[in-house]
């Protein structure tokens, strides 16, 4: 492993995840999710979406996202690693 990936996976400091869910999320979660930029879009076949845009201090505040999702019936289809602090956010 080189040291630009083990750097991508270092949770000792904050990082920005992109998680895509099946289904809509209304922004007025967006406290809930710890102030989390909630956005929607459709697939191809038109079915909704939801995208989760937020920033987590460490692994155990992203699994808390997760898990809330999870509570919610929400199904996951991705997570994606976006910026790590100090690099430009989407």
């Amino acid at each position: 492993m080189d040291s630009e990936t083990s750097n991508k996976t270092d949770m000792s400091f904050p990082a920005t995840y992109q998680i895509t869910i099946k289904g809509l999320l209304s922004e007025h979660w967006t406290d809930w999710f710890n102030g989390t930029l909630v956005s929607s879009l459709n697939d191809p076949t038109g079915k909704p979406h939801t995208i989760l845009t937020c920033q987590v201090r460490d692994q155990a505040e992203l699994h808390g996202i997760l898990n809330r999702l999870n509570n919610l019936n929400m199904p996951l289809l991705e997570v994606t690693y976006i910026s790590d602090k100090g690099e430009d956010h989407v």
